[in-house]
């Protein structure tokens, strides 16, 4: 059985989703907190009842050592994603979600569950703008990396977890690699085996998606809204053994 994210982790994740969402009117914040997105152009912010708030938790933020690392924007695909890493090399990575009714995220939903925004963000464009797992490559061993995203974000982060802990299982000759040092949390998250069903082939073109993939990660809950629409979406989530949080 899968153990069950901690809170105090889980809380942590929340915030570095918030910070996914930045765009070039809202910057990541350097150290883990709300993203803060309450002050804009737009005349929908100035209804300070709904955005005024700050999570309870927001302090523990800051006070986690967290502090950005990079971003991944990638906005021809309407993908992004931050990094943020603590000074035990622990690292969180969060998927940027559906963003409002920004077309591009829905045709993401729709039309690929996801999967053309993930295929995006792995892309090397320059050795100045990496994708993710050349991203990694350069942090070297990593004491613990968090895969987390909210909404169209959890279907992401799921794949980039199979996707991550895959390479790794195929590049250890002596087959005892274990994901202990993986954990996946989503928040809402659309789910990801269509997209992985679909999309993970062997070197035949054949379907070769595992469900067991994620067999000994360190810990994983999926997180949703009940009368909410998005999770059940996508054809179900992975990394928790089918343990949903309502």
């Amino acid at each position: 059985m899968t153990t069950r994210t901690p809170a105090a982790l889980a809380k942590l994740l929340l915030l570095t989703c918030d910070q996914s969402y930045f765009d070039a009117e809202h910057p990541p914040s350097a150290t883990l907190q709300t993203l803060p997105d309450n002050v804009s152009s737009d005349p929908a912010y100035k209804d300070k009842a709904i955005y005024q708030d700050h999570p309870a938790f927001e302090v523990d933020g800051p006070a986690s050592g967290y502090v950005l690392l990079r971003t991944i924007s990638r906005p021809d695909a309407g993908a992004k994603l931050v990094v943020y890493r603590n000074s035990t090399n622990d690292v969180i990575i969060a998927f940027g979600g559906t963003d409002g009714l920004d077309l591009r995220d829905w045709r993401a939903n729709s039309q690929s569950a996801g999967w053309s925004q993930w295929k995006a963000l792995k892309e090397n464009i320059s050795e100045d703008d990496l994708g993710l797992f050349r991203t990694l490559d350069a942090l070297g061993t990593v004491n613990h990396l968090h895969f987390t995203g909210q909404s169209l974000g959890g279907a992401l982060a799921q794949y980039a977890a199979y996707e991550y802990v895959a390479n790794r299982r195929s590049a250890d000759a002596g087959g005892t690699y274990t994901p202990s040092e993986v954990t996946l949390t989503t928040f809402n998250g659309l789910g990801a085996v269509w997209g992985l069903t679909d999309h993970i082939k062997n070197e035949r073109g054949e379907p070769a998606f595992d469900p067991g993939m994620l067999a000994g990660i360190g810990s994983s809950t999926h997180y949703v809204v009940a009368n909410d629409l998005v999770s059940r979406l996508g054809g179900g989530h992975i990394g928790a053994d089918d343990q949903i949080v309502h």
